[in-house]
C-alpha cells in the first residue's frame, strides 16, 4: 500500500465493504478551533459520500483506505475514516468529479492606465481620457476636428437667408448632417441644404405629402384637428371665430354699438352673434342698461376677481392670481404676499427660488452648467446635475467635479482610482482591462 512521502504517521487500515458503499469520514480539528458534530468515539463528524472506483485496491471483499495520523508541514490534516454498511440505511451517492466547464469564463479585470477605446485626451481636457471622439463634435474622430457648425434660419424669416437648415453631430467618428427639425431635403440638391419646410401644404410632414387644393397643412398633417374646420384656407373654430361664427364666411357685425361706458363688444359665444363684456369687466349687478358696470382688475372684498366672490373679514382682495390671471383674496395658509399692484401675488418663500426666506431674494448659481439653484426651508442652494458633484461643500462655485473624468472624485465625491499607475476615470468608472499587459 502506497503512503505519501513524508508523513511517518500514514497508516492502513481495512474494512470489510462492497462496492457499493459510501464512506463517513471523521476529521479530528485542531484545539481551539470551531467544530461540527461529534461522533460517539469523540470525533468531529464530516461526511463525504462516494461510490468507490472500480480501480479501488481490492483483496476478496476488503479495501485498503489510507488514514493520515498527525502530520508535519506538507501533510494532510489528521484523517480517521471508517465505513459503514449501505444496508444501516444510507443510500450509496456517486461521486461525480467537478466540471471545469462550470469555472466562470469571465475575464479578470484590474487596474490600468490606458485610455479605453474611442477615448483620448486632448490639448483641451481637464482629466486623462475625458474625449470621446467617436461623439464629441469638437473633437470627432481626432482631436480638434470639429464638425461645421449648424445652420439654421426660423421659418418667420429671421436669420441667415443663406442658411441650409442643417446642423452637425458626430458619429462613430466622422462628422453627420441632418436636416433641422420641421425642414428636408425635398430636392435632393445637397447645395441648397434642406430647403422645404414641412410644415407647408407641398411637403406636409414629409417631402412629397402634398395637401389637396385650399386644404393647410396643420401639425404635419393635412387638414384641421376638431372641431376646426377650414374656413378661408385656414382651420377655424366656428364657436368662438368673430369672422365665420356658426357657419364660414358669417362674420359678426355690430349694427347696434352699445355705449363705450357699457364695457360691451360684439363677440361670437356659441357660434351665435351678441354683445359681451369685455375682458376684465362683468355686470355684476344683473342690470343690462349700465352694461358691465364692474371692473374686476380694481380691488373689491365683494366682488373680487368675479361676481359675489366675498373676502373673508380681515382678509383684502389684493393679490393677483398668475394661473387664473385674475384677482383673488389673500394668500393661502403658508404663503406670503409678494410684489406691488397688479404683480402682488403669493409665494412660498420655504421652497421658492426668486423669493427665498423673503420676497426678491433670489437664488442663483455661477455654474448653470452643472448645478441648478434651489430653496430648501428658506435658504438658498444648489442641485448637482446629472455626472457633477459638488466635493468641497462650498456652494460658491457650485458643482465643480465632474463625476465622470476625475479621477480623484470619480462616480462619487471621495472615490478615487490608482493615483500610482495613473488610472483614468471614464464615464464615473476607474478604467480596467482584462489582466496582463499594464493592467494590475
Amino acid at each position: 500500500m502506497p503512503f505519501q512521502a513524508g508523513c511517518p504517521h500514514a497508516r492502513s487500515v481495512p474494512s470489510e465493504v462492497d462496492r457499493g458503499v459510501h464512506a463517513l469520514i471523521p476529521i479530528r480539528f485542531p484545539p481551539g478551533s470551531r467544530e461540527p458534530l461529534r461522533g460517539p468515539d469523540g470525533d468531529a463528524l464530516m461526511a463525504f459520500r462516494f461510490r468507490l472506483p472500480s480501480a479501488a485496491i481490492i483483496t476478496g471483499s476488503a479495501v485498503s483506505l489510507i488514514v493520515l495520523g498527525a502530520s508535519p508541514a506538507g501533510c494532510a490534516a489528521d484523517v480517521r475514516i471508517g465505513i459503514t454498511d449501505p444496508d444501516a440505511g444510507a443510500a450509496p451517492v456517486p461521486f461525480e468529479p467537478p466540471d471545469a466547464s462550470d469555472a466562470s469564463s469571465e475575464p479578470r479585470l484590474c487596474a490600468t492606465a490606458e485610455c479605453p477605446a474611442g477615448t483620448t485626451t486632448c490639448a483641451t481636457s481637464r482629466a486623462r481620457c475625458d474625449v470621446d471622439v467617436t461623439t464629441d463634435r469638437d473633437n470627432c474622430g481626432a482631436c480638434g476636428a470639429a464638425c461645421p457648425p449648424d445652420q439654421y434660419r426660423p421659418p418667420w424669416g429671421e436669420g441667415d437667408e443663406s442658411s441650409l437648415q442643417v446642423k452637425f453631430s458626430c458619429v462613430d467618428s466622422r462628422c453627420a448632417v441632418s436636416c433641422q427639425g420641421g425642414f428636408g431635403d425635398c430636392d435632393g440638391i445637397p447645395d441648397n441644404g434642406c430647403e422645404a419646410d414641412l410644415a407647408e401644404p407641398g411637403h406636409c410632414g414629409a417631402c412629397g405629402n402634398a395637401c389637396a387644393p385650399g386644404i393647410p397643412c396643420v401639425e404635419g398633417k393635412c387638414g384641421c384637428n376638431a372641431p376646426e374646420v377650414v374656413c378661408a384656407g385656414a382651420c377655424t373654430d366656428r364657436r368662438s371665430s368673430i369672422a365665420h361664427c356658426g357657419a364660414c364666411g358669417n362674420a359678426c357685425e355690430d349694427t347696434a354699438p352699445r355705449p363705450s361706458e357699457h364695457n360691451m363688444e360684439m363677440s361670437c359665444i356659441g357660434g351665435e352673434c351678441k354683445h359681451a363684456c369685455r375682458p376684465g369687466f362683468a355686470d355684476c349687478n344683473g342690470d343690462p342698461s349700465d352694461g358691465c358696470e364692474k371692473d374686476l382688475r380694481i380691488p373689491d372684498e365683494q366682488n373680487c376677481g368675479e361676481c359675489g366672490e366675498t373676502c373673508p373679514t380681515g382678509v383684502s382682495c389684493d393679490v393677483y392670481d398668475d394661473v387664473a390671471h385674475r384677482l383673488r383674496c389673500g394668500c393661502p395658509p403658508g404663503q406670503n404676499k409678494c410684489g406691488a399692484g397688479s404683480h402682488r401675488h403669493c409665494v412660498d418663500a420655504l421652497t421658492d427660488p426668486t423669493n427665498c426666506g423673503g420676497c426678491g431674494v433670489i437664488c442663483t448659481s455661477d455654474d448653470r452648467a452643472s448645478a441648478r439653484p434651489v430653496c430648501r426651508a428658506g435658504i438658498c442652494g444648489i442641485i448637482c446635475k446629472d455626472g457633477h458633484g459638488d466635493c468641497n461643500g462650498f456652494g460658491g462655485d457650485g458643482c465643480e467635479i465632474s463625476l465622470d473624468s476625475d479621477p480623484l472624485n470619480c462616480g462619487a465625491c471621495g472615490h478615487a482610482c490608482d493615483a500610482e499607475i495613473g488610472q483614468p476615470c471614464v464615464g464615473g468608472k476607474c478604467v480596467e482591462a482584462e489582466c496582463g499587459g499594464g493592467a494590475r
